[in-house]
């Protein structure tokens, strides 16, 4: 699948927990490439921990919401989890005025030190 113009993932690994940066914009162009990257993370590749890091996320719509709320619910049925660190004050309001913001481990300091620090 070719990446849509305005989304850039970048990933970083340690174990099996994922750090996945989103840049740019989630919408209906993009969606089903992010769904793609996180069912192969969660699916294909076993991940439990998944660090979806959206402090450069400038755009998400509905179709964003639904497929955190997806990732999250597939993560979930698998033992593992689904956190938003640093959303973006764009990415935090629509959460939030979706009502799901609550739903999600959110971390504003930023990624889990597990993650970072390679323990």
């Amino acid at each position: 699948m070719t990446v849509p113009e305005g989304l850039d993932l970048a990933y970083r690994r340690d174990g099996r927990d994922v750090v996945l940066s989103v840049r740019g914009d989630i919408d209906l162009s993009s969606a089903p490439y992010l769904d793609q990257a996180l069912t192969e993370l969660i699916d294909e590749q076993g991940n439990l921990s998944i660090v979806l890091d959206l402090e450069h996320l400038e755009f998400m719509g509905s179709t964003g919401v639904a497929l955190l709320l997806k990732a999250r619910e597939r993560a979930h049925l698998r033992g593992g989890r689904i956190i938003l660190a640093r959303p973006s004050t764009i990415a935090r309001r629509v959460l939030e005025i979706s009502g799901v913001l609550s739903a999600f481990d959110v971390r504003d300091d930023g990624v889990d030190p597990a993650v970072t620090d390679g323990r």
